[in-house]
């Protein structure tokens, strides 16, 4: 058998066959040094020694390798974010294009507006409608977006002019005239000046639309979120049940302990009626983990040969027509192979000239507060607010004003990931990607600008506004795996140290806690007679006992069996 051949493999190498190389003793030359172990026969021992071994097995194999790809390289992704925003319209129709309709909500059916028909509130103000242009004059072009939620209208008349009359100074060069009917101490006044609405909401702001778009990148990995399902994760902890007030205090115990960690709910987003949206492939055992390369391997082999063996056979016939006086095909067959081609290609540019009829139709979906479509993920206002726990009307800072006068910062994040629970040890990593958002705190965010109409005095008489709203900050997150073998190396060193422990921890247990305590010891101790109560041999230094009366000392790497005592 096997052991046979090693053995005469062994016995048959020069080396084996001398007893002496260059005068030394090939036995101790290469002698091994092991460990002796002790068979312990007894089942309480093994439990204890085997159980702590498969908990071993089971955390860093289960848990760290298979659940956690800890045997991976993670590196973080790279991307860029894009948004596009569109104030609500007939059924979610294009802005820009001719013939779409707006879709705003009733200003009697909004709380804050002061025309609601309804249960009125001290925040109530007037409220107009702004459209995609004129609520953010100039648009968007990178990853933040800034949604007015209210305007303030201050008018502003110089106070001085530097001259030799005042000396060439001015301690104040403009000064606002005073408002009324103010929602706070000296701000957020309804009237000023004597003109009426110069504070007002932007009317249904929570039913704008944003779509985001975002793309990623990390060595060979790249691509788009449109090349994959979208999910939403969702945190249950931040959902509002209820509309009650929150003060400033309460909404930042409210931030830091409703922390989700990482364990979201991932919701798929559902496609826009008509609209094919990417789909995530399933778990393919002999793709992903390369066996069915073999085989494909094999069967372009089998389909070449085929390939040259039906070339052989073309040139023989072709050789045996020309030696018989037969003809050739004749180049009328290829024409109607390419004829059949552009019948095709005609067929095709049908379809795509129908094309943007059919997405017309495809375009009149019903309303939804999250959905993707062919450009990417649309959320509402609305949506985005209820994800993070925040509410525009119930949260207020620390100077009693709300959300929606004072502003906040949203955090959006598509977080992209490759690696999942035991499938991407086998090979399984496609990349899918969720968004996750988020209320980054903040007392007030606003802008300050000149108006875009001045008064005809300008600029002795002059207007600016203060535009308080949403701060939409969209950003491309997350890590991509890649095996490393180092890693998987650290993994399983860390897995023999642990089994090392499993046997200090059983030795310790039965050496002082077990009642075999006293057999255990012996059978892993040898325990030696106390060297003072020895006599040491005078011609070569070893100990004996007292009651040996010739000396029992063996050098050093000999054997007592065959070696001679002192």
């Amino acid at each position: 058998g096997l052991r046979a051949a090693l053995t005469d493999l062994l016995h048959g190498m020069p080396i084996m066959r001398s007893e002496r190389i260059l005068g030394m003793d090939t036995d101790e030359v290469l002698a091994y040094s092991t460990k002796k172990v002790v068979w312990i026969r007894d089942r309480y021992v093994g439990f204890c020694y085997y159980s702590l071994i498969f908990v071993v097995i089971v955390w860093v194999v289960g848990w760290q390798i298979l659940w956690k790809h800890e045997h991976f390289l993670t590196k973080d992704v790279e991307g860029l974010a894009r948004m596009w925003y569109s104030h609500p319209t007939m059924n979610n129709c294009d802005p820009e294009k001719a013939g779409c309709k707006s879709n705003f909500t009733n200003l009697q059916a909004l709380s804050y507006c002061d025309v609601f028909k309804g249960p009125g509130s001290q925040q109530q103000a007037h409220c107009k409608y702004e459209d995609k242009l004129s609520l953010v004059p100039g648009g968007v072009t990178d990853e933040k977006l800034f949604l007015t939620t209210a305007i303030e209208l201050v008018t502003e008349v110089r106070d001085c002019n530097p001259s030799e009359k005042n000396g060439y100074y001015c301690d104040n060069t403009y000064s606002a005239e005073p408002g009324s009917r103010c929602l706070h101490p000296g701000v957020l006044c309804r009237e000023r000046g004597g003109r009426k609405d110069q504070f007002f909401y932007v009317a249904d702001i929570k039913n704008f639309k944003i779509r985001f778009t975002s793309s990623y990148a990390r060595d060979n990995i790249r691509g788009t979120s449109l090349m994959h399902p979208a999910f939403v994760g969702v945190c249950e902890k931040l959902l509002r049940v209820d509309h009650r007030n929150r003060t400033w205090s309460e909404r930042k115990n409210v931030l830091e302990s409703n922390h989700c960690e990482g364990k979201l709910d991932l919701v798929k987003l559902p496609c826009e009626f008509g609209v094919d949206c990417a789909d995530m492939r399933k778990f393919d055992i002999l793709e992903d983990t390369g066996v069915n390369v073999v085989s494909k391997n094999i069967q372009n082999s089998m389909k070449e040969i085929k390939n040259k063996s039906e070339s052989l056979r073309h040139k023989v016939l072709d050789a045996a027509t020309f030696f018989t006086g037969g003809r050739k095909r004749h180049p009328e067959h290829s024409l109607l192979h390419t004829d059949k081609a552009q019948s095709t290609i005609g067929s095709v540019a049908e379809v795509e000239a129908a094309s943007p009829i059919t997405m017309e139709a495809n375009a009149k979906s019903t309303m939804h507060t999250e959905y993707s479509d062919n450009w990417g993920d649309v959320f509402s206002v609305a949506r985005l607010l209820q994800l993070a726990g925040a509410d525009l009307d119930a949260d207020f800072n620390m100077d009693g004003w709300t959300t929606r006068q004072a502003g906040t910062v949203l955090e959006v994040r598509a977080v992209y990931n490759n690696l999942y629970p035991i499938l991407s040890t086998f090979g399984y990593k496609p990349v899918q990607y969720h968004y996750e958002v988020s209320e980054l705190m903040l007392p007030y965010v606003s802008r300050m600008q000149l108006a875009a109409v001045q008064p005809p005095e300008y600029p002795e008489k002059r207007v600016y506004e203060v535009r308080y709203g949403i701060l939409i900050h969209f950003k491309v997150a997350g890590t991509f795996g890649f095996f490393n073998f180092v890693y998987l190396l650290l993994m399983l060193t860390a897995a023999f140290a642990l089994t090392a422990t499993a046997t200090t921890l059983t030795d310790l247990f039965f050496l002082y806690l077990s009642d075999h305590s006293d057999n255990f010891f012996h059978l892993k101790y040898e325990v030696t007679p106390d060297f003072s109560d020895m006599w040491r041999c005078d011609t070569c230094g070893f100990y004996n006992q007292d009651d040996q009366h010739t000396c029992r000392g063996v050098p050093k790497f000999m054997c007592p069996n065959t070696t001679p005592p002192c």
